[in-house]
């Protein structure tokens, strides 16, 4: 028998343990060989668990993290008269509402969505409301309000709820930047009410003036979305 023909029968039963180096050819791998133990790959499974680190870098335009909440605190503004003050909505007796979302990171966006409720007594208040917004303790000052040059109220939005048994939902949608000094930051949120009408008017929040089955308590909501630069 030939040496390559003893070559040749050996290969036929080599034992596996006896190859140690060297790169098979891709037609020499069944696909067979690999999938059976899919389920043991977690790069190749349906559903692969991946942790991302603290470095990740998401594509631009992505939600990096999203924060909402909910404010059912059923309280009123009254003694507003021509725009003479301007108050905050609150999320308990005494507490302003601030809506905070945190670690976010420099040079990110935040996209600010989300409704406030509000109702009015009889008289009909003329409700202009703000969005104000510190980052990292600096102060609240507003980020987007209406244009300066006339004599009428700047502010984000105008509403007024066509009854007592009724009220107005309020949008809110806007983007900002926030100038952020540090790696990450703090950034919180305000909704700021006024009233214009010449006499003193109350300003109803998450509820009607009207206390019977007529009327409604409501929620107010505010959801805030870190969007990668």
């Amino acid at each position: 028998m030939s040496r390559a023909r003893d070559i040749a029968n050996y290969g036929d039963g080599i034992d596996t343990s006896s190859i140690t180096s060297g790169t098979f050819a891709d037609a020499r791998i069944a696909s067979s060989n690999v999938t059976q133990h899919e389920g043991s790959i977690d790069a190749l499974a349906s559903n692969p668990t991946v942790t991302l680190g603290s470095n990740a870098v998401f594509p631009a335009g992505f939600a990096v993290q999203t924060v909402s909440e909910n404010n059912t605190y059923v309280h009123s503004i009254s003694g507003l008269s021509s725009r003479s003050a301007i108050l905050p909505v609150l999320s308990a007796s005494g507490t302003d509402w601030e809506f905070t979302i945190s670690n976010v990171k420099q040079g990110n966006k935040i996209f600010l969505t989300g409704v406030i409720m509000f109702g009015g007594d009889s008289s009909g208040p003329n409700t202009a409301f703000v969005v104000q917004m510190d980052v990292d303790g600096g102060g609240y000052s507003e980020p987007v309000i209406g244009a300066s040059g006339t004599s009428r109220t700047r502010s984000f939005g105008h509403i007024t709820a066509p009854s007592i048994y009724q009220q107005a939902p309020a949008p809110v949608n806007l983007l900002v930047s926030p100038t952020i000094s540090g790696s990450t930051g703090t950034v919180k949120f305000k909704i700021m009410v006024t009233q214009g009408a010449g006499s003193a008017r109350t300003i109803h929040v998450n509820h009607t003036d009207n206390n019977s089955a007529e009327g409604t308590t409501t929620v107010s909501v505010l959801t805030a979305m870190e969007i990668q630069a």
